[in-house]
């Protein structure tokens, strides 16, 4: 793209990347099932101990703060942000759901 031999037309998350301001979303060409966004996730077992689990995230959140950090998941483009384990979770089911019944539609399945 820079060396301007391609062209972006989209970008599949719900928000304008920093590195392609130009570039609208899927969201905003009226496509909105067409939206994935990015993301990482730390999990741990069930039955990890709540002390555990919040020395983890607490780790996990400082080290979003580190210039090194945010910069290399923006050159990956995306957006460095930390939302917690409820609203992680909450999300991770919202995809599975779509990406089910997505399936379904295109009659994927697994053997």
């Amino acid at each position: 793209m820079r060396a301007g031999k391609l062209r972006a037309l989209a970008i599949a998350g719900n928000e304008r990347a920093r590195a392609l301001p130009g570039v609208p979303t899927v969201v905003e060409l009226q496509l909105p099932g067409a939206a994935f966004d990015g993301w990482y996730a730390i999990a741990a077992p069930a039955r990890t101990p709540a002390p555990v689990l919040a020395q983890l995230t607490k780790a996990v959140e400082g080290s979003l703060r580190e210039p090194h950090l945010q910069e290399q998941i923006r050159n990956q483009g995306m957006e460095p942000v930390f939302i917690g384990a409820q609203r992680m979770a909450a999300i991770m089911d919202d995809e599975i759901g779509r990406y089910r019944a997505l399936a379904h539609r295109a009659q994927i399945v697994v053997d």
